[in-house]
Order: C-alpha cells, then structure tokens, then sequence
C-alpha cells in the first residue's frame, strides 16, 4: 500500500508527503481492523463468525482482497495515471474520502463469499493458498470486484 520507490521532493517540504503517507495507511489499517477483525476474530469461540473471519483474512484472500481495495480507493480517487495509482496514499486525504473507504473494506467484508457454505470446503482452500491469483479468480466468480464495491 505504502509507494516504494524513494521519492525525488525535497525532505520535509511542503510536497513532501512520507509522513502523510505513514499516517493514511496506519488509518486505513485501523478501518480494516474496525470493520474486518473487531467482534469477528475469537479463535476460542470458533464460531461461524469467526470462520468467516479466517476466510477473509486467508493467505491468498487478503493478497487479493488488498489488490482489490486499492484499486477501489484508486478508481474512487479517480488515478487513472500509473504514478497517481501508485502514490494513491501519499497526499493529504479527505475525512470525506476515509469514509468512502471504510464502506469500500465493509463491502468486501460483507460479501456473501466469506460464508463458504460449500461442503468440500474448496472455497476455503483455495482463499487460505498463499496465492492471491487463486483468491481474485474466486473473486471474478463470486462477483467481487470493483464495481460490486463501487455500487453501494
């Protein structure tokens, strides 16, 4: 989520935004944890709750779902330049545009995929493989994709 390459603008500088950056994806994180962990995660009840929390946060699931969110925030913020997708935290980001993400995390969060009613426990396997290609071809399948989530 964080943008890699060392940026070329002044240390400490108005244009500079690393501090800014650090800041967003620390709030964006607390939203994952809010609307994805929070009152879900109990392995001691192992509930259906909280295995649908275990699907969610699955190796290969989170690897795409992740994908997936960035691509939302990026569409939602209307990147449509490779730099801009890849910088999508380094800027100053709007009270009104975190609360566009946490609907975007309670999107994916919510979807009916999580449930896995399926007894062979397939869907299961193939979210914890540690592959987010396996994940987003589950994703494609059940519809959850960018236009589910922009369509709230």
């Amino acid at each position: 989520m964080l943008f890699a390459p060392p940026v070329e603008v002044e240390f400490e500088t108005d244009a500079d935004f690393r501090a800014q950056e650090g800041r967003n994806l620390v709030r964006l994180l607390n939203l994952i944890v809010e609307e994805g962990l929070d009152s879900r995660w109990n392995p001691e009840l192992n509930n259906s709750m909280h295995k649908r929390t275990e699907h969610v946060f699955g190796a290969g699931a989170i690897r795409a779902w992740s994908i997936l969110l960035r691509d939302t925030i990026n569409q939602h913020l209307r990147h449509y330049s490779d730099d801009t997708r890849a910088k999508f935290l380094y800027r100053h980001v709007s009270e009104e545009d975190f609360a566009y993400f946490r609907r975007f995390i309670r999107r994916i969060m919510d979807h009916k995929l999580w449930d896995d009613p399926d007894p062979s426990g397939e869907i299961a396997a193939r979210l914890s493989k540690d592959d987010a290609t396996t994940a987003k071809s589950l994703f494609d399948q059940h519809g959850l994709n960018v236009e589910y989530i922009l369509t709230s």
